[in-house]
């Protein structure tokens, strides 16, 4: 008995479909379309040490936007001092790695943030490190402000995060040259509506 062409066309049709999908989801699908960091390091002159082989011991400063562009400097810079250079371009997988480590340092939740405060105030103490961690997502921003002695690393979580960061930034070889054009892997260009 034979079956008609139809019907086996039917049949591959489906079997192609179930068989096709690989269970594998977007990466990206539990991150806030919003999400940003923007993580600052600084010192007074006496702590500053720019070639220590830790990153959270360096002045520095790095920012991730919704648009997955990494922005960072070695310099100390606040956030309120504009934007660093921009150093590369993160892939989607990199940006839903960064969110699910800040997830499980428990940085997440606005509510365990510090109260709003005013980075212009803050100021180093005599041999110390300030860390600024500056979230937004879900419509919401929140911060995390860590201090600690030039010869101590801060706590688990701001150390964890920076490490992250300073591995993404490449913080520890030479600037890369962008060849080209800057492409945007994270929907349409954020600056067309001021052109």
């Amino acid at each position: 008995m034979f079956m008609r062409p139809t019907v086996l066309w039917l049949i591959a049709l489906l079997g192609g479909c179930a068989g096709g999908s690989t269970g594998e989801r977007d990466p990206l699908g539990a991150v806030p379309p919003d999400f940003s960091v923007d993580v600052s390091v600084w010192a007074d002159a006496a702590a500053s040490r720019q070639h220590h082989p830790d990153a959270y011991a360096r002045p520095g400063r790095y920012v991730v936007l919704a648009d997955g562009s990494l922005h960072w400097t070695a310099k100390p810079q606040r956030p309120d001092e504009g934007l660093p250079p921009w150093r590369r371009f993160l892939s989607r997988r990199d940006v839903a790695e960064l969110w699910s480590l800040i997830q499980q340092l428990g940085m997440d939740d606005p509510r365990r943030g510090d109260a709003p405060l005013n980075v212009k105030l803050i100021e180093p103490e005599a041999r110390q490190l300030v860390y600024l961690a500056v979230l937004t997502g879900r419509g919401d921003a929140w911060a995390f402000l860590r201090r600690a002695d030039a010869d101590q690393a801060p706590d688990y979580a701001m150390l964890r995060l920076i490490d992250q960061l300073s591995m993404l930034a490449w913080s520890d070889v030479e600037t890369p040259t962008p060849a080209g054009p800057r492409r945007y892997d994270f929907g349409p260009d954020p600056y067309a509506r001021y052109r």
